[in-house]
C-alpha cells in the first residue's frame, strides 16, 4: 500500500501505536484529548489488520500502517501546521531512495520548494535564503551519498561515516528548519 501525503497535510508518524498517538495528542489542547487515545488505537489497529487506510470521521484522520518500515501514520488532510510541515520535510530529505544524483536532487528541490513555498504563502514571509541553503546542503549530501557503497566499510567505519553525515548534512538542515520556525514565531 502506497501512503502519500503532501504539504497540504498534517502527518504524525511513529514506530509504535502509543508513539504516533502521543504525537497527535501533544498537538491537541487538554480539553480535546478526552477519549481520543482509544479511538485512535482502534483506528490504527484496523489499518494494520486490513492493510489499508482507515478513516475516522470523528477526528477527521486517516490511519495507516506501513508494513515495510513498521511505521504507523495519522494524516489530517487539508490542514496546516508549520512545525509539522518542517518535520515532514526533514524526514523526506533524509530518506535515501535509490537513483541517479540528478533525479534525486530534482525531487529534493521540488519537495523543498513545495513545503517551504506552502509556509511562505501561509505565513506571508520570505524564506528564499533558507530555501537556497537547504538546496545546497541537499545537493552536497546527495552527491556524497551516491559515491558511498556501505558494503565497502566495516561496521566501525560505517558508524564514523554515519556520524560525519549527521554532522555535515542532517544537523545543518535541522538548524535551518529550526531557524524557519523561529522566524515564523517572531511577531511581525
Amino acid at each position: 500500500m502506497k501512503i502519500s501525503f503532501t504539504e497540504q497535510d498534517i502527518v504524525f508518524k511513529g514506530e509504535t501505536l502509543n508513539e504516533v498517538i502521543s504525537y497527535y495528542l501533544d498537538s491537541l489542547d487538554e480539553e480535546s484529548r478526552e477519549g481520543v487515545r482509544s479511538d485512535l488505537n482502534r483506528l490504527l489497529k484496523k489499518a494494520e489488520k486490513e492493510n489499508r487506510a482507515a478513516y475516522s470521521e470523528t477526528h477527521n484522520l486517516e490511519g495507516f500502517f506501513d508494513a515495510p518500515t513498521h511505521t504507523y501514520l495519522l494524516i489530517r488532510r487539508g490542514a496546516y501546521n508549520a512545525a509539522n510541515l518542517l518535520y515532514n520535510l526533514f524526514d523526506i530529505l533524509v530518506e535515501h531512495p535509490q537513483g541517479e544524483p540528478e533525479e534525486l536532487e530534482a525531487r529534493a528541490f521540488l519537495d523543498i520548494d513545495r513545503y517551504i513555498g506552502e509556509i511562505e504563502g501561509r505565513e506571508g514571509i520570505n524564506l528564499l535564503g533558507q530555501r537556497e541553503n537547504l538546496k545546497q546542503i541537499c545537493r552536497e549530501m546527495i552527491h556524497t551519498l551516491c559515491l558511498i557503497d556501505e558494503e565497502d566499510f566495516p561496521d566501525r567505519e560505517l558508524e564514523k561515516l554515519s556520524e560525519t553525515i549527521d554532522r555535515n548534512y542532517y544537523e545543518p538542515m535541522a538548524l535551518i528548519l529550526q531557524e524557519i520556525l523561529i522566524q515564523i514565531e517572531k511577531p511581525a
